[in-house]
């Protein structure tokens, strides 16, 4: 389903969309769960799920800029009906918001967490972190890239192992871009790489082992799961990169500055030689893909899969049909999660599981494999 929000005339218009789910006759009508976002685009779309079956849905959009704001709400859709395989209940897994606090970044952040269904506390589940692009945050993984529901069905076909997925917000508001760098705009790796981990491994039952922690994005997200796990080799067992880069990007004052030593130190492409061995070690796999019309992204990524091969590291990469678009990214989900199934490892353990604390809960072309 797709809003256009380009009735509105004005510059800077910053849009807020609210998609709400609403009983069969159009009434009674609540937020979806991560369905608030905000963008400068002019119009948004949402891909219905299981969980929109029978239901209605509208969006509310808000127009905002310096001179004030306008809102309107849609007229309620017809009533969802089931597409493909729908699955019972006890075979969906469970969204979750959560707020948290960061140490890092001396404020508390929010995520959102996917619980496969039939959690039991008595595994200890490997954990995907999925870190979202710009601008955005990781609404954009129930919106646009549904990787909650692709889980699932996968899930029901014993294509893959269940794991959880961590999808935090990576940064301080929506008009910051960090791409996820200790830079300028903050300590952003060091919230991802060490509070988030540390906050996830503490508040449910993991594999606390670096082959058991995937990291993976899209755009500036694909950008900053290298990065990071270049930075920390002994952390990550599974490197993917959707459309990201890497290359850091001189223009981006906002991240870098105009620090080329920060620029250095933040570009994959020039980092990887000096974290070979630990990867080595590690084991830790890559898995890269691009759309064959992205702009300017073939070479970048096709240059980082030499150097991979070149170092002696477990890799994929491929090209898919496709540009830079969040559509891109949901064709080829269950490809990227059937990846990181293979490639994370989960443990059993005799060990009971403390529950979650109250305080914590808030309101193709080359293929190497």
């Amino acid at each position: 389903m797709t809003v256009d929000a380009g009735g509105w005339a004005g510059k800077h218009l910053l849009f807020t969309y609210q998609w709400q789910r609403c009983d069969a006759q159009g009434s009674n009508c609540v937020p979806v769960l991560g369905l608030t976002w905000l963008s400068y685009q002019r119009a948004a779309s949402y891909t219905p799920t299981q969980a929109d079956v029978g239901t209605t849905l509208r969006v509310g959009v808000t127009a905002t800029n310096a001179g004030g704001s306008a809102t309107a709400v849609s007229t309620p859709s017809g009533v969802i009906a089931p597409t493909g395989v729908q699955l019972p209940a006890a075979q969906i897994g469970q969204l979750h918001r959560f707020v948290f606090a960061s140490p890092a970044v001396g404020r508390t952040q929010y995520a959102y967490v996917y619980v496969p269904p039939g959690y039991d506390q008595h595994r200890r589940y490997p954990v995907l972190y999925l870190l979202h692009g710009y601008p955005g945050g990781p609404e954009s993984y129930i919106a646009l890239v549904p990787v909650a529901d692709a889980l699932d069905h996968l899930l029901a076909r014993h294509a893959v192992q269940p794991f959880l997925l961590v999808m935090p917000y990576g940064a301080p508001d929506f008009q910051t871009q960090t791409s996820w760098v200790d830079g300028p705009a903050g300590p952003w790796e060091s919230f991802l790489a060490r509070d988030v981990v540390q906050w996830t491994d503490r508040c449910f039952s993991t594999n606390p082992a670096a082959a058991a922690r995937g990291l993976a994005g899209f755009s500036d997200g694909g950008y900053g799961a290298l990065n990071i796990a270049l930075h920390h080799p002994g952390e990550f067992g599974l490197v993917e990169s959707w459309s990201g880069y890497s290359r850091a990007d001189p223009t981006e004052i906002q991240v870098y500055g105009n620090d080329q030593a920060l620029l250095d130190r933040n570009s994959p492409t020039l980092t990887l030689s000096a974290a070979r061995r630990a990867l080595a070690r590690t084991g830790t796999y890559f898995w890269l893909y691009i759309g064959v019309d992205d702009p300017g992204g073939i070479a970048d990524n096709r240059q980082f899969a030499q150097q991979l091969a070149a170092a002696h590291l477990r890799f994929g990469f491929r090209l898919v049909a496709g540009s830079h678009l969040p559509s891109v990214y949901a064709s080829n989900l269950a490809a990227a999660l059937t990846v990181a199934s293979r490639h994370l490892q989960a443990k059993e353990t005799a060990c009971g599981f403390a529950p979650l604390r109250p305080s914590l809960l808030g309101k193709e072309g080359d293929a190497h494999d």
